[in-house]
């Protein structure tokens, strides 16, 4: 069973998140990507060695996209897949429309999904 570990990144000054698209430092993303993360953590493992066995390094660790969290409550993405949910009161078409716009969910939500609950 792999055994994963979760670091809450905590900025204390802004942070702007580039597209990547050259010179357009006016559009930002609102995710920080697994890519630009492993690059950040590859360049802090240089500074601080030689790198000259970097690829080893870097071939000991996986990193996923930065997700939301708030407190104790960790956010994950929606997962995509068709889920039957009963709504009590109110137009449930309309619930339905609701839910299309969700993006994150609560982990332990995500457990319950997972698990057929």
């Amino acid at each position: 069973m792999a055994i994963y570990k979760i670091a809450k990144l905590i900025f204390t000054t802004p942070l702007h998140i580039g597209k990547g698209l050259g010179d357009h430092y006016d559009s930002a993303d609102n995710m920080l990507h697994s890519d630009t993360i492993s690059g950040a953590i590859a360049s802090a493992f240089c500074h601080v060695s030689d790198g000259s066995d970097l690829l080893s390094f870097m071939e000991g660790y996986r990193v996923s996209s930065a997700f939301p969290f708030v407190l104790d409550s960790l956010f994950i993405p929606k997962p995509q897949i068709w889920i039957k949910i009963e709504f009590q009161g109110g137009n449930s078409y309309v619930q339905n429309k609701r839910l299309k716009k969700v993006e994150y969910i609560d982990f332990s939500l995500f457990s319950k999904i997972a698990s057929g609950d």
